[in-house]
């Protein structure tokens, strides 16, 4: 993706034309933020006459089928199947008191032929391989390749939060964009942003 929309009609001047999602730090900050787990191993989806089902090509199983009835009448994502599907992750993890960790589908991808059910998990703790829910696509069969990721785990620190009103913000965010300095772009980069490390 170039950095601007007709970044081609300018050469002498790459400041000039619509920024594109490349300069969306936000959105970029979701794609990397905490921690992936990625497909130890090939899976396939086989769609039988009761759903899908997942078949694997070495123990242990990556994944497996949810028993019927579990879930009760819990809704499926838009397009997918009702049939749960469970993760069984490879690894343990373990977390220090006083964070908690989202466990959720690998944020903006939407790509996927599945949805990972989204989950928090309080600290400390050290949890086992879980049975982490996921529906796949309506009408999908086929091979999730290995090394595709489908849980993001994004920690926090957790604590109480309590919302207040207060007069004046609006006018705020305001001033923030109405300046020269905004609108030399990169504003929220420059001014805002702060790296953030997972190791």
């Amino acid at each position: 993706m170039p950095r601007f929309l007709d970044e081609n009609l300018y050469p002498e001047d790459k400041t000039r034309g619509m920024m594109t999602m490349k300069h969306c730090i936000p959105f970029l900050d979701s794609l990397t933020l905490g921690y992936v787990y990625r497909l130890p191993q090939d899976i396939y989806i086989e769609q039988l006459e009761d759903g899908p089902s997942v078949r694997w090509g070495q123990e242990p199983p990556p994944a497996h089928n949810r028993p019927p009835g579990q879930t009760g009448k819990m809704p499926a994502p838009a397009g997918h199947h009702i049939e749960h599907l469970v993760w069984r992750t490879q690894v343990a993890v373990k977390w220090p008191e006083g964070y908690s960790v989202l466990m959720t589908h690998p944020l903006n991808r939407f790509d996927l032929p599945f949805t990972t059910i989204t989950g928090v998990v309080d600290g400390p703790f050290a949890m086992h391989q879980g049975n982490i829910p996921f529906h796949v696509r309506e009408g999908f069969e086929g091979v999730i390749p290995k090394g595709t990721p489908f849980i993001q785990c994004i920690p926090f620190l957790r604590e109480n939060w309590k919302s207040t009103e207060e007069n004046g913000v609006f006018l705020e965010s305001e001033a923030n964009t109405n300046n020269e300095d905004f609108n030399q772009g990169g504003w929220y980069r420059r001014r805002k942003w702060q790296k953030k490390t997972y190791k």
